[in-house]
């Protein structure tokens, strides 16, 4: 088990946004890579890449551009962008767009080359809707999230929400499994001493890697898988 926080790891400068990778290749994992991005207001490069994604908006708003197609985007909302499949992401005012994004085989952020913009594109992009994209159900009356995941060819995704109190069992089954902590607070135990784990912390198990994740506080957290057979990574430098 391995155990890492955003605000201690490097942060790289892109064309309209930053990125924070907690894990990737040479960190441990086979073949996951997480990663956090934040989208500064307006109309990010588009690109394209081999690997399979998936990514939360975990808080802004905006739209993503899926080959050209706008879908609007906001907090709670998954989105998967299948390999080689044209993306760009248009974030509105009052950002920047926070995005928790998995992909597999390992894939360095920025590693591809920015597109040119469509002739569709454009600053004030239409509502769209695609099977690619999917708000987070909330309960009527509420507005209380009831979680959602997406699986892929490669990659499930969840966003799993447990009580104060309440005890988890993760395992990674022999391969790549990551959750990131995105409110509250609580601890992870394996076999060594407990760790404290908060909004920003980042949680690897692979191979025959189990824990138990205990919740201090209410807890909400997405959970990334690897499931597809290997196959070699991009953009590895």
């Amino acid at each position: 088990m391995k155990v890492v926080r955003e605000a201690d790891l490097p942060v790289r400068a892109l064309v309209g946004r930053t990125s924070v990778v907690l894990f990737g290749a040479g960190s441990g994992s086979e073949a996951l890579t997480h990663s956090v991005a934040y989208f500064d207001v307006g109309h990010a490069p588009g690109h394209t890449h081999v690997s399979d994604e998936v990514f939360l908006v975990d808080s802004g708003a905006g739209q993503v551009w899926l080959d050209g197609v706008s879908c609007t985007i906001g907090a709670g909302t998954l989105v998967h962008t299948p390999g080689n499949v044209e993306h760009s992401v248009h974030t509105m005012p009052g950002g920047p767009m926070r995005l928790v994004a998995f992909a597999s085989p390992h894939m360095v952020p920025g590693s591809y080359p920015d597109l040119p913009p469509r002739p569709t594109d454009s600053d004030a992009a239409p509502s769209g809707g695609s099977p690619l994209v999917t708000p987070e159900p909330t309960e009527p009356g509420t507005g209380r999230g009831l979680g959602l995941s997406i699986e892929t060819e490669r990659i499930d995704v969840a966003v799993r929400r447990i009580a104060g109190g309440e005890v988890v069992e993760l395992d990674a089954r022999g391969r790549d499994l990551v959750l990131n902590v995105l409110d509250g607070s609580g601890e992870v135990r394996s076999d060594g001493s407990p760790v404290a784990v908060a909004p920003g912390s980042a949680v690897l198990l692979t191979g025959g890697d189990s824990a138990i994740l205990v919740a201090t506080t209410d807890l909400q957290y997405i959970e990334g898988r690897a499931t597809g057979s290997p196959v070699s990574s991009e953009g590895i430098p």
